[in-house]
């Protein structure tokens, strides 16, 4: 149990990889009892790994970087998005391998139902871009005014974007918890409403 604190207290202060290493360990001893909770907690550095850097690449952007610093600022957010996704993904894979051994439904249940968060998480980023596309297209086909420039695109109602992909994969994955689950009332419940 001491080595499990030991890896959370090493992802809490941003040693990700020393903490997973751990974890790692943990997770291939069957007979340690944080196995499990070692999954989750796996999943979660990784996620928090992911939110740090797209944080700093953010705090980079906004103190009016140098064209090499924002170029290496905006590789920096793609990563960290890339390790976002990864943690979701392996999220959802942890809580699939749950329904093959039944011995910690709520942990299966804690499993899809961070997924699903983390998922929640990026639909405003995927919408905001779908928005910015939608008005790029807009203004490509627009008549020039007097000035030779389109005029300003329309804003664009949330109604017309269609359904982004973390959308459809945070869904997925509430579908996932109530159906795997549907009896774990407290995360099931839950799901229902979100």
């Amino acid at each position: 149990m001491l080595r499990y604190q030991h890896a959370l207290a090493l992802q809490d202060a941003g040693r990700y990889g020393e903490g997973r290493a751990i974890l790692t360990e943990i997770m291939s001893d069957d007979a340690r009892p944080e196995r499990g909770e070692a999954r989750l907690a796996w999943g979660e550095g990784m996620l928090a790994e992911g939110r740090a850097r797209m944080a700093a690449a953010d705090a980079t952007l906004q103190n009016n970087p140098s064209d090499d610093q924002a170029a290496s600022a905006r590789k920096d957010r793609a990563e960290g998005m890339k390790i976002i996704h990864a943690a979701a993904d392996y999220m959802e894979e942890q809580a699939r391998k749950g329904a093959d051994s039944p011995s910690s439904p709520l942990l299966q249940a804690r499993l899809f139902y961070e997924t699903a968060w983390v998922w929640r998480s990026l639909i405003d980023e995927e919408v905001g871009a779908a928005r910015q596309r939608i008005q790029d297209e807009w203004r490509q086909k627009a008549p020039k005014g007097p000035d030779g420039q389109p005029p300003d695109p329309p804003d664009v109602a949330l109604a017309d974007i269609p359904m982004q992909p973390a959308e459809k994969k945070s869904r997925a994955a509430y579908e996932a918890l109530i159906a795997a689950q549907p009896d774990l009332l407290p995360l099931a419940a839950q799901a229902r409403l979100e």
